[in-house]
């Protein structure tokens, strides 16, 4: 039942998208670091942005707010977002290919793909390497292969791709499938996890990541 709601959730995104989507529809999209700063961190784990700050300094990046967000106690945790948001703004990081985060950043994905997909003028690249990293989670273990399947599908479902891995379509196909499935009211197939966790691993490998 958890799944057919989010299911449900995912693809009513156009009609409520989140409060900090503006009503008007966003300037094309064509990079990460342009997306990243669209997406709802106010949602994600304080405690996970402060573990990726700790990670990041022992890899050797440095900046001020990523010092103070490392250093946050867990009283203090009502910063994390503001200070993570300092440091997308003032380093260039690769948060893509980023093994740190990752899963943070695809289950982000996975909450707001819908509006990804019909709130802003996403280039096709980037929806590629977004319908990638999704993928990745879900073949890494770190997202649920039927909510990441479901990602997959919002991002991926009727755009126009120039030289898409044949596992996309894959995963575009068992995404409409369990779409469908959910809204009939039917249990979902525990044997096609295994299916989507396959065709997931393909697609995160065909596509570098």
């Amino acid at each position: 039942a958890h799944d057919r709601a989010a299911a449900r959730k995912l693809t009513a995104a156009t009609e409520h998208p989140p409060a900090h989507v503006a009503a008007e529809r966003a300037p094309s999209i064509h990079t990460l670091a342009e997306l990243v700063l669209q997406l709802d961190w106010e949602r994600t784990s304080p405690a996970a942005l402060v573990d990726w700050a700790v990670a990041k300094l022992e890899e050797g990046l440095d900046s001020r707010p990523l010092v103070l967000l490392a250093g946050l106690t867990a009283a203090e945790h009502d910063e994390a977002h503001g200070l993570f948001r300092e440091v997308l703004a003032e380093q260039s990081v690769d948060l893509l290919h980023d093994r740190h985060m990752r899963g943070v950043l695809a289950a982000r994905l996975v909450a707001e793909a819908g509006w990804l997909r019909d709130r802003l003028a996403l280039s096709g690249d980037l929806r590629l390497q977004l319908c990638g990293l999704v993928a990745a989670g879900v073949g890494e273990g770190q997202t649920d292969p039927l909510r990441g399947c479901v990602a997959v599908w919002s991002l991926a479902h009727r755009a126009e791709f120039a030289d898409a891995p044949r596992s996309l379509g894959t995963l575009d196909l068992y995404g409409q499938e369990l779409i469908e499935s959910w809204e009939l009211g039917h249990e979902e197939d525990e044997r096609r996890r295994a299916d989507i966790v396959r065709a997931a691993r393909e697609l995160a490998e065909a596509l570098g990541f």
